[in-house]
Order: C-alpha cells, then structure tokens, then sequence
C-alpha cells in the first residue's frame, strides 16, 4: 500500500495516458466531441481573451520556459549533496523531468494535439480515395500555373499589414462559412512573431501556439508568401493540425476571397507542390510548366530563392530535423512531406467539382 502511494503520480498519470490513446483511436470521437466541440470552444476563447492584445503572449511564455529550463539544467549540473550518494539523488530529479514532460504532453493534447487524429479531409469533404496519375497531376499543375498568372498583376508589393490581412481572412472564412459550417472562424486574430529575423535562420515561416491559441506569422517573409501563410496560420487555428490539411484549408479560403494577394499567394503555393509532385514522373514537363510562369511569378521565386541561401545554416537543419521528429511523434510519418500531402486533397477535391477552366472553378469557389 505504501508503494503505491509513493507511485500514486505515475499510476494516475499512467492511466492518463493509456485514455488518452484510447480515444484518438477513434477519429469520430476526436471530431465529433474534441474538435469541433471542447477545441471549438476553448481556441475561440483563446482568441477572445488574448486576440486584443498586439504581442505574442504565447511568445513571451516561451522565452520565459528556454530561460528557465537552462537556470534549471546549470543548477542540476552545479547542485551538489555533501555526504549523501548522488545516484538516488539524480534518480529522483529524473523521475521528476519525467512526470513533468508526461504532464506536459498530456496538457498539449488536451489543448491542440488530439486534432493530429481527427477524421481526415476525405470524410469531411466527401472526398474520393484517389491518388493522382502523372496525367492529373499535369493537369492540376497547369490549372494553377494560369491561376498564378492570372492574380500576378493584382498581388501587392506594399508591405506586409496584419490589419488589412486579418479583414481579408476573416471575408475568405465567412464565405467559406456559408458552404462549410464547420469552418466558421470566430474572433478573428493572428499576431506577427517577436522572434523576428531569428525565425528567419530557423526557417520557420509561421507557427501556431498550441498553450496559448495564439497563430503567428514571421512578417519577415518576402511580402507574397505572407497572405498564404496566414491562411495556413488560421487553418491551424481552427483545428486543422496536420500541415497537409492546412495548406488545403488555406488554398480553399483564397478561392472564396476577392483579394488577388491572397489568390495569388495560394495558387503560387499549389503551383509549386503539384509541380513538385509531377517532376517525380516527368520532369520535361514539369520544366515546361516552371519556365511557363509569368515574369511576375519568376521574379517573386527569385527573391524567394535569395531569401532561402541567405538564412539556411545549422540552425534551420536543427529546426528541420527537430520538427520532423515532432510530425513522426504526431501521426504524420511522412515528417516535413507531409506539407505536400495537400496535392492529394487538392486532387480529389477539383475532380469531384469537375476542375475545368477558370471560370468554371471561380464560380464553384462562391
């Protein structure tokens, strides 16, 4: 009886967890009573209690946390016992960081993780299981290389405003709204990172705060990423955990905007994956395609390209490499490919509504 009460915090923590697996077993539970119940409620309080606020509170936290944990690992190095063994000493400081990662992950999920194993796009979308041919992935890469094109000339070059991006995210979600309910976006807020041109070297283009509700976007970006990126950002905030999801919840709120930035910050993203994914099969065609993009589109890639061998070093490989463990960790085993899941999504979803030609697709998308 003494054991257990001396273990009673890793039985119950235990048990925890073994519930906590048991549920994500069963993506309709995780949709239906997690996702769009107790997640609904709490991420849009989130955004109601902390959205007003200009900063990042989520980011303050975690600078106070990095502080903290590295006070705590010199003092565990430094912390000495004078006539007691070390060993049963440093056996119960690692229980203890034990229990509290334990504690910790079973916070993040109750607070974000369990959207990992929601019910999929297919289910929500009424989407066929299909996998593209080389031939649809053409097609789909030509659609969005017109609609890329077609947006250029109306994207703007004025600096990145969170003001007017959130006014047109917030248009793109309520109309979306309307067609999908379960994408209704209440108190709208997104704030721009405080790591500023740190989130630069760790290549980190926006995150979401899963303890705090809070989505960021690192406004240092080459201006035309930004608008899509936010999109993504607020996808995330509305459930869609898997990165894959949110590009395509991101790519469908554009096509309900008015706003060209977005539309062509969207369809410049899709262009580049599905072009990716058709170069694994053809890549006389894909080349076609890429050289087929207007001087607009070209330049912005340029910049882009600039902007990517200026930051890349160790600590975006580090970023890279932790991050891909965090996906393996999170039902995603495709790690940081997972982002270009979203081609399969975008597949299914333009062969259901018949993707033809622009107009087609624009009068769909109301």
């Amino acid at each position: 009886m003494k054991a257990i009460r001396k273990y009673a915090d890793f039985i119950a923590l235990g048990l925890l967890v073994i519930g906590a697996n048991l549920f994500v077993s069963s993506p309709m539970l995780v949709e239906t009573f997690y996702t769009r119940g107790f997640y609904s409620f709490i991420s849009s309080s989130s955004r109601a209690f902390l959205g007003w606020i200009p900063f990042s509170i989520g980011d303050i936290v975690y600078i106070f946390i990095i502080l903290f944990l590295l006070s705590r690992l010199i003092r565990f190095f430094r912390r000495k016992s004078p006539g007691q063994p070390q060993w049963p000493i440093i056996k119960h400081r690692i229980l203890k960081v034990i229990l509290a990662i334990v504690w910790v992950w079973l916070i993040f999920q109750s607070l974000w993780g369990f959207n990992y194993y929601r019910e999929n796009l297919g289910v929500q979308f009424d989407l066929a299981d299909k996998a593209p041919t080389p031939m649809d992935l053409n097609r789909l890469a030509t659609y969005f290389l017109e609609e890329t094109n077609a947006f250029a000339e109306g994207r703007s070059t004025l600096k990145f405003n969170k003001e007017k991006e959130l006014k047109v995210l917030s248009q793109a979600y309520d109309s979306m709204a309307r067609q999908y309910s379960f994408l209704a976006y209440s108190n709208p807020s997104f704030k721009t990172s405080l790591f500023g041109v740190l989130g630069n070297y760790m290549g980190v283009g926006g995150y979401y705060n899963p303890f705090s509700g809070e989505a960021q976007v690192n406004d240092r970006l080459p201006v035309f990423l930004l608008p899509f990126t936010s999109a993504h950002e607020v996808a995330h905030q509305l459930g869609y955990a898997k990165e894959s999801d949110a590009n395509f919840i991101g790519y469908l709120a554009s096509i309900h905007s008015t706003d060209s930035s977005l539309k062509y910050s969207a369809n410049l993203e899709m262009f580049l994956y599905t072009n990716a994914a058709l170069k694994k099969y053809d890549s006389v065609a894909s080349k076609k395609l890429y050289d087929s993009l207007g001087s607009i589109a070209r330049h912005d890639l340029k910049i882009y390209k600039s902007y990517i061998q200026k930051y890349q070093g160790p600590i975006d490989e580090f970023t890279t490499r932790f991050y891909t463990q965090f996906l393996h960790l999170n039902n995603q085993p495709e790690g940081m490919q997972s982002y270009s899941r979203v081609v399969y999504w975008l597949f299914n979803y333009w062969d259901k509504n018949k993707l033809g030609n622009r107009e087609d697709a624009i009068d769909k998308g109301k």
